[in-house]
C-alpha cells in the first residue's frame, strides 16, 4: 500500500467473494488452478515453483 501511494497509484481492492469484479484476472487464474495447481499435490513451494516452470 506504501509504494502505491508514493507512485500515486489507486488501490481498488477486489470484495471477497466477488471475483467477476476482476474477471480479466480472474479467469486465467482459475484456468492456472485448474490445469496445474489441482492436478499435483505439492510439498514444498519450491517444487510448485519447478512444476510450474516446466
Amino acid at each position: 500500500m506504501t509504494w502505491t501511494q508514493k507512485h500515486s497509484i489507486k488501490h481498488i481492492l477486489v470484495e471477497p467473494g466477488s471475483p467477476t469484479q476482476n474477471a480479466y484476472i480472474e479467469s486465467p487464474n482459475g484456468t492456472f488452478r485448474d490445469e496445474c495447481l489441482d492436478e499435483k499435490w505439492f510439498e514444498s513451494l519450491e517444487q510448485a515453483r519447478q512444476a510450474i516452470a516446466t
